[in-house]
């Protein structure tokens, strides 16, 4: 889940949201939620097949919750660096928790949503004790966000 998030945001202003896991698998879990950013030509996870976005993570979750427990965090992000030309706007990074990401991430202009569009999503990857490895859960949360006001 997430809570709470902005949706038109610009250069240098902080943002930050609430992200939250709730486990019911009967037993403790040990999960990683992986952070992502995309523009809108990068895939999104597919859960109906169980692939993940090839996307890198960029900021990393570990995190072992009790059965019936719920584990929340607040996540801050920002955008140092982004410029516009012509149609055109780039992302050259991200601040997500005070630690900053090149991501050099271009988007063109909507124009059936008049605007420039990206994507900061969270995978929920569980711990399979069989294969001793995360595996991609079936789980993720996106927040669309609208870099067209003014810089």
């Amino acid at each position: 889940m997430i809570e709470d998030y902005p949706f038109n945001v610009k250069a240098n202003e902080a943002y930050g949201i609430y992200v939250g896991v709730s486990n019911h698998m009967a037993s403790s879990s040990y999960y990683v939620i992986k952070v992502k950013f995309r523009n809108q030509t990068e895939p999104l996870p597919d859960s109906s097949v169980g692939i993940p976005s090839p996307l890198q993570a960029l900021y990393e979750y570990y995190i072992i919750i009790q059965n019936d427990k719920t584990f929340e965090t607040y996540l801050t992000f920002s955008f140092p660096q982004i410029s516009r030309y012509g149609n055109q706007c780039l992302v050259e990074a991200i601040n997500i928790n005070d630690v900053m990401y090149t991501v050099h991430k271009p988007a063109s202009w909507n124009v059936n949503y008049t605007g420039y569009f990206y994507q900061l999503f969270f995978e929920l990857w569980i711990y399979d004790v069989e294969t001793e490895a995360f595996q991609f859960h079936n789980r993720f949360v996106n927040i669309w966000l609208n870099m067209t006001s003014p810089m």
